[in-house]
């Protein structure tokens, strides 16, 4: 459980700024990725440290197939669709350590969950830069040029 503690600061700072970049912009699609992604971590770890259990597969692979419908149905755009298509990918982790069992690949197994965790904050934080911060830009932008112009600095 130790080697999933990174994946937190990470996770709370970039769902903090897709949320308030999707309020800003009223992308919901953008939202509810952030909202599920959050909601996973911390059902997941809630039951960990409630149960004991710090490998049960068999709940996470539930709380995975239900973020992946709320992601995938209806996804957004390719963003969303692959994000939504890695927790398919966690799917398979799971079922193959649910199979393997084997002594020490515990490790592996947190380690191969905790980089696709990676790969869809980078997405989401992607998207949240590139569409969301061109979106506030571009809204900002009219504002900020009042601004320069009022105070001589245009």
């Amino acid at each position: 459980m130790t080697i999933y503690w990174p994946f937190f600061g990470p996770l709370i700072v970039i769902c903090a700024m897709a949320s308030l970049i999707s309020i800003l912009t009223s992308n919901w699609p953008l939202l509810r990725v952030a909202v599920v992604l959050a909601l996973n971590w911390l059902v997941n770890t809630v039951f960990c440290f409630l149960t004991g259990v710090y490998d049960p597969w068999q709940f996470f692979f539930v709380t995975d197939a239900l973020s992946a419908m709320a992601i995938l149905l209806p996804p957004a755009g390719r963003v969303q669709a692959v994000i939504g298509y890695t927790y398919i990918g966690q799917l398979l982790v799971h079922v193959l350590y649910g199979l393997a069992r084997q002594p020490g690949t515990e490790h592996l197994y947190w380690a191969v969950l905790t980089e696709v965790g990676f790969v869809q904050l980078a997405l989401l934080g992607g998207w949240t830069g590139g569409y969301g911060g061109h979106r506030v830009w571009s809204l900002l932008r009219p504002h900020l040029s009042r601004l320069k112009s009022r105070f001589g600095m245009a």
